[in-house]
């Protein structure tokens, strides 16, 4: 065994001693920079590299509705499709005969009854009733003037069209209407009486929508016929007790309006007789619903052999116009004679022309009292 030397051993000992004397003491110097993150140990099991997973969580796609364009089938018959294949709305034909189909099963369209400025009227069945149903011609006085859609067809927050009104009176001297399809922006709705009647009272109801009245069912009458028909066939005057017969309905029926409303085509066209002689007002088309009995309109609407004068004149009118054109009626039963006959045979077709010219899409469509003379 080597002995060390003991000098060297002291020596050794001492070094070691002051070098970490002079660590422990070194002034420490103090960094700003971060410190870099070690990365954690990572302990492998099994095989290297390990597999690698492709199936990452993937964020599902917002769900997108499809707007239904697409009707499910219908079958009406084709006489129903052959009838109506000229008179179909433009706003989604197809989506109205599924209505048709759905709401009134086994429905068939048969003749044409008659025919207005507003509108077309056809005897149709469906669930072994026959009813009388009436078709808008909204496309076509749309392609005129759009406002007239508004006024005759729709009902919004602040209007309600002339079409609906016949919805309103209850009285056995007004035809009744039983049932509406209208557009309400989306889809067609089949409204009932009831129905309307509340939206009249509560446009609330509507919640926004706007309703365009597309078609009516109303009550078949089988052997009808209307007042200008029996006046024709009459070719003069009345007996005095079937001229207070018929009277006494017309002003009935009338007292029967809502405050306010104005029918501004009261004719005999409009007045139809039942077999049982019973008479109901019909075809609203050109109706008013004002506040009370003074509201008061200037539009130039109706039927020239039977306008109060005020409207030819371009004045404000209220309901007193209505019983200008009864007593007019009246007057032609008991003398077999007009108001005021013409004598010339432009007169008519003249005053026809002027109405229908409410229609065009001017700046302004109340006419000048110089062009109705």
């Amino acid at each position: 065994m080597e002995w060390l030397n003991p000098f060297s051993y002291f020596y050794s000992f001492s070094s070691s001693l002051l070098s970490w004397w002079n660590t422990v003491n070194q002034p420490q110097t103090v960094s700003n920079k971060p410190k870099e993150e070690v990365p954690p140990t990572i302990t492998i099991h099994g095989k290297w590299p390990p597999p690698i997973s492709w199936n990452y969580p993937k964020e599902k796609p917002p769900v997108v509705k499809e707007k239904i364009t697409e009707p499910p089938p219908f079958h009406l018959s084709e006489q129903t499709q052959k009838n109506l294949q000229h008179f179909l709305p433009l706003e989604e034909p197809l989506l109205f005969l599924s209505c048709l189909e759905t709401s009134f099963p086994g429905f068939c369209l048969h003749e044409e009854l008659g025919e207005g400025l507003t509108s077309q009227v056809w005897r149709a069945t469906y669930q072994n009733k026959t009813v009388a149903f009436r078709l808008s011609k909204v496309d076509v006085i749309s392609r005129k003037n759009s406002k007239a859609i508004e006024n005759y067809f729709q009902i919004t927050k602040n209007h309600f069209g002339g079409e609906w009104a016949a919805f309103i009176p209850d009285d056995p001297y007004i035809l009744k209407t039983d049932i509406a399809i209208c557009w309400d922006g989306e889809k067609y709705k089949v409204l009932k009486r009831d129905e309307i009647c509340a939206i009249y009272q509560n446009r609330e109801l509507l919640k926004g929508k706007t309703l365009t009245l597309f078609a009516t069912l109303s009550p078949f009458h089988v052997g009808c016929k209307t007042l200008e028909q029996l006046i024709e066939k009459k070719k003069g005057s009345f007996p005095l007790a079937e001229i207070q017969k018929i009277a006494f309905q017309i002003l009935l029926g009338h007292s029967q309006f809502p405050k306010g409303m104005i029918h501004r085509d009261i004719k005999p066209a409009n007045l139809l007789l039942t077999k049982e002689g019973v008479v109901k007002y019909i075809d609203f088309g050109f109706s008013k619903l004002g506040e009370s009995e003074e509201s008061l309109t200037n539009s130039f609407v109706g039927t020239p052999l039977y306008m109060a004068p005020e409207i030819f004149e371009g004045k404000e009118y209220s309901v007193k116009v209505d019983s200008y054109a009864i007593f007019g009626i009246l007057f032609q039963m008991a003398t077999g004679e007009l108001y005021f006959p013409s004598t010339s045979k432009e007169f008519y077709p003249r005053m026809t022309a002027i109405i229908q010219k409410q229609l065009n899409p001017v700046e302004d469509s109340r006419l000048r009292s110089e062009e109705r003379r």
